[in-house]
């Protein structure tokens, strides 16, 4: 595989996600988007296009963070986990919204697939990996979203979609935690209509969130 082919695969995947933006938006108008996210194992050569609701994120937010906090307190009450606690603390650790996209609402809503990779990954040649942070195909891919996230915010891609504020923007590899690139429609700490130098209002990635349906916060 030539690096250039990277190019294709790029232009490939923006013109699928903007694809998938637009058939969202007509099918699901009333529909506040929190997170759209990329969900890959790229050895085996698909893309799930994931978008996650306001209102789902959190029901589930609210949900492990029952789960959680409950779980927690039982378990640092018992003198068996006095000398794992941390470990403890880390896995009942809790957020304020979903970060999986597993538990999204619309987790598969299209697909693309890249057959191309599965080829590589199935070659004989297929570079070895030093370590788990140096696999030919995670990093080529990796840098594929990142680039291909970059380009739909700087195209307004996201939106025609109604979207929370703020939107996050990501991807994640099987088994992986996620990652997320990008905000849209960040809320600036200054006074509406005011910056703290008394000029206007700046909002950060806010272009393409300016273009679609206003926010329910």
């Amino acid at each position: 595989m030539n690096e250039s082919d990277w190019d294709e695969f790029l232009k490939r995947l923006t013109e699928a996600t903007k694809h998938a933006v637009r058939d969202f938006a007509a099918q699901h108008p009333s529909e506040e988007i929190c997170y759209f996210a990329y969900d890959s194992e790229p050895r085996y050569g698909y893309v799930l296009l994931c978008f996650n609701t306001t209102q789902e994120s959190l029901r589930h937010a609210q949900q492990w963070h029952d789960r959680h906090a409950q779980r927690r307190k039982e378990l640092l009450t018992n003198p068996t986990w006095f000398d794992n606690a941390y470990y403890q603390v880390k896995a009942h650790s809790v957020m304020p919204f979903c970060d999986n996209t597993g538990d999204f609402k619309y987790q598969g809503f299209s697909e693309v697939r890249f057959p191309e990779w599965e080829a590589v990954a199935a070659s004989p040649d297929y570079p070895a990996p030093k370590d788990d942070d140096d696999d030919y195909l995670a990093n080529r891919v990796a840098r594929l979203f990142s680039r291909a996230i970059d380009q739909l915010v700087e195209d307004g891609a996201f939106g025609a979609l109604r979207l929370a504020s703020p939107t996050l923007l990501g991807f994640g590899f099987h088994d992986e935690d996620m990652l997320i690139l990008r905000f849209i429609g960040l809320p600036t700490a200054a006074q509406p209509g005011a910056s703290p130098n008394g000029g206007p209002a700046k909002s950060f990635d806010n272009s393409s969130a300016a273009e679609g349906p206003p926010s329910v916060s």
